[in-house]
């Protein structure tokens, strides 16, 4: 396993996914990683592309959404969104963000069918208070309230159906 900077994780089951980010190269990562407390890490699941300062939530217990990062070195952000089944293992490129790109932002799952996606990069120092909601029941997004502040590698976290 290498040195991750710029990776995006959670927790699933009894592990920590750990997903992208670049190495001393700062090349962005395609690979993953599953880390248990009791055992050797192991290999996950590669991502459909390399990202690094991306952002990675486990949805329903059985897929897992991707969304922005840089997929290159001083790349431009990306708009792409992903989702993996943890089922049929196979990921499934779902529509794009709907403004600009975005790194170093967060994303929360919110009543597990609404993903918020929340401040961010659009461009090297250049940070948004732009929230963006993607619903799973429709696979759409739509424009949610701006925040007060930018808003750049920051957390969500939400709890009992609130973020």
């Amino acid at each position: 396993m290498e040195a991750r900077i710029g990776s995006a994780g959670f927790v699933i089951k009894n592990f920590l996914f750990v997903t992208g980010g670049h190495g001393n190269d700062r090349r962005p990562l395609s690979g993953t990683e599953l880390i248990s407390l009791r055992g050797r890490p192991r290999r996950g699941p590669k991502l459909p592309q390399p990202l690094s300062y991306h952002c990675a939530l486990l949805v329903k217990k059985s897929s897992i959404f991707v969304n922005g990062g840089i997929s290159f070195p001083a790349g431009p952000p990306n708009r792409k969104s992903f989702l993996y089944s943890l089922r049929s293992r196979k990921w499934t490129h779902v529509p794009d963000i709907m403004t600009r790109g975005r790194m170093k932002h967060d994303c929360a799952i919110f009543d597990e069918t609404t993903i918020i996606v929340a401040g961010g990069e659009v461009g090297a120092d250049i940070l948004t208070r732009e929230v963006e909601i993607f619903h799973l029941s429709s696979m759409s997004w739509t424009r949610g309230p701006r925040l007060l502040k930018p808003l750049s590698q920051g957390v969500l976290m939400s709890t009992s159906g609130r973020v």
